[in-house]
């Protein structure tokens, strides 16, 4: 009897790290799919190519995979084309949705790198596929990315871009008091919130 106690206990002990911190003790096999992928991305200069590199690569191309790709490539200035290639080719698998991390962290690269004519085609397609992934945090991306890179003359035509956009979704998002004040500081009236 003692025995067998020592055993279950000798065996939750054994269980416990990896299955309360998961993150931690992620296998091996993850990070290289992730580099893979990420070096796929770096590697190939056309859309073809890189299909024809993901299909030969023989990964799964998970949500989590891909949330931890654009990660990278967000925070190591990759190549943004060929990021948003990637991105749409993901999402246009059938039954596929995207996270709403990896919308905003796919926001943020075009962003940074200028690209609002993408920016603002991407949030369109992912309004047509799928609204709930655009979120008040995916709005404040995309202005703080406006905001950091644009004159102010672009800027003020974005905020109306971003008014328009914000009237249309209003109804289905409430703002809080923070995202209130941020609306209120870039239209200065009470009226236009």
């Amino acid at each position: 009897m003692l025995v067998r106690r020592f055993s279950v206990k000798s065996q939750l002990n054994c269980a416990l790290p990896s299955t309360l911190f998961p993150h931690y003790f992620s296998s091996s096999n993850e990070n290289n799919d992730i580099q893979k992928v990420f070096g796929i991305l770096n590697s190939t200069s056309t859309p073809e190519q890189l299909k024809q590199s993901l299909k030969s690569s023989s990964v799964f191309l998970s949500n989590e995979l891909i949330d931890q790709v654009l990660k990278r490539v967000r925070f190591s200035h990759g190549i943004p084309s060929q990021t948003l290639e990637f991105f749409r080719y993901t999402g246009r698998r059938k039954g596929f949705y995207h996270t709403v991390f990896s919308l905003d962290a796919m926001l943020y690269i075009l962003g940074r790198s200028h690209m609002f004519g993408h920016v603002w085609d991407l949030l369109i397609e992912c309004r047509r596929k799928d609204q709930t992934t655009i979120m008040a945090r995916t709005v404040m991306v995309v202005l703080g990315r406006i905001a950091k890179v644009c004159s102010v003359r672009q800027t003020e035509k974005s905020m109306t871009d971003a008014r328009n956009v914000y009237h249309s979704l209003k109804h289905r998002y409430r703002p809080n008091l923070q995202t209130f004040n941020i609306l209120l500081s870039g239209w200065k009236t009470p009226e236009d919130a």
